[in-house]
């Protein structure tokens, strides 16, 4: 590449210059080398952190957790701290990554916006109220530590100037014709039992399987509730089958089949209204990410009104505002201390 110029700016005739840049086929090869050999050594200590059993760290809250691996430590801290790292299967290099957590609240640093608090109570308090108990997706700083930021890019196919306008042009004169978007089906979602991997694309076939399989008549359940006891028992029941426990009596059981078991012996599909254990704060925020369940919910509430209002009955809607607050004022730290 010839410029006219020295790098000072001094202006010489014909200075040769050497490009990098991968529209070079040299470079763009080289480069591509470079990423693999690094997608592979990622790879190869993101198997290793999967399976190795030797971790043996301290949990970042309660002192007397000790996990064997990896997923498990970021697991717990999840679903017992409601601190999201993110899914256990799409990290990378954990141990320096909690490193840099257990340095950051040490110092009393805010993981999302990474203020100084004087105190830890007050840091706690802070990414309770603010929602600040995850990373900021936009903070670049921890892009290393997530598996699909290392995946090889392709190169770009070249189209020359006169193909994209060509194709440009017989969009636009389609589009007219292409309006009507009534015959379109998009994507439908999968609903999961709530006890079990079986899934539907249909809430009442799911229903039907929950009263077949595991006799658990989820409408009769639910039934006098309103929407936001519905969301608290969904996401009751979930949290019990992921950590093992008897939804009726909370019995612990080591896994998923002995829970399965015990459930069906003494008849325990169905949830105890009297002793409300369901029915706590904790239990607003879902225990899976895009529960699909808890999209059903407002359905299913919609069509009680609309059976009430065709019966004649005076419905009289309830304040939303006052049963949050209710529900608000007893959040302590106790309940979500992290």
């Amino acid at each position: 590449m010839l410029l006219n110029q020295l790098p000072d700016g001094t202006t010489s005739q014909n200075e040769k210059y050497f490009l990098l840049s991968d529209v070079e086929p040299l470079d763009y090869e080289l480069r591509q080398r470079l990423r693999r050999e690094k997608l592979d050594l990622v790879l190869t200590r993101h198997q290793f952190e999967r399976t190795d059993r030797t971790f043996h760290r301290g949990c970042l809250y309660c002192r007397d957790y000790r996990s064997e691996t990896r997923p498990e430590y970021i697991s717990h801290l999840y679903t017992k701290h409601f601190l999201l790292l993110g899914k256990p299967e799409h990290l990378v290099f954990v141990d320096e990554l909690i490193d840099i957590v257990q340095d950051k609240l040490n110092q009393l640093l805010c993981l999302f916006c990474e203020k100084l608090f004087k105190d830890r109570p007050t840091l706690k308090e802070h990414m309770r109220k603010k929602g600040h108990k995850r990373i900021n997706p936009d903070n670049h700083f921890y892009d290393r530590f997530f598996l699909v930021n290392y995946r090889l890019k392709q190169k770009p196919e070249y189209v020359p100037i006169a193909q994209r306008k060509e194709e440009s042009r017989v969009f636009a004169s389609d589009s007219d014709s292409d309006s009507d978007w009534s015959d379109w089906n998009g994507e439908e979602q999968t609903t999961t039992c709530l006890f079990c991997t079986h899934a539907e694309t249909s809430i009442d076939r799911l229903k039907q399987h929950m009263q077949e399989k595991h006799k658990f008549n989820f409408d009769q359940t639910v039934v006098g509730m309103n929407f936001y006891q519905r969301v608290k028992v969904v996401n009751f029941i979930r949290r019990q089958m992921y950590i093992r426990k008897c939804i009726a009596c909370g019995e612990q059981y080591q896994d998923y089949d002995s829970l399965c078991k015990h459930l069906e012996e003494a008849d325990h599909f169905l949830l105890d209204k009297e002793t409300s254990a369901w029915d706590h704060p904790e239990y607003f925020f879902p225990t899976y990410e895009d529960d699909q369940f808890l999209c059903h919910l407002e359905e299913v509430e919609n069509e009680k009104d609309d059976t009430m209002q065709e019966e004649g009955s005076v419905v009289i809607s309830e304040s939303v505002n006052a049963s949050i607050n209710l529900d608000a004022e007893s959040l302590s730290l106790e309940n979500f201390r992290l």
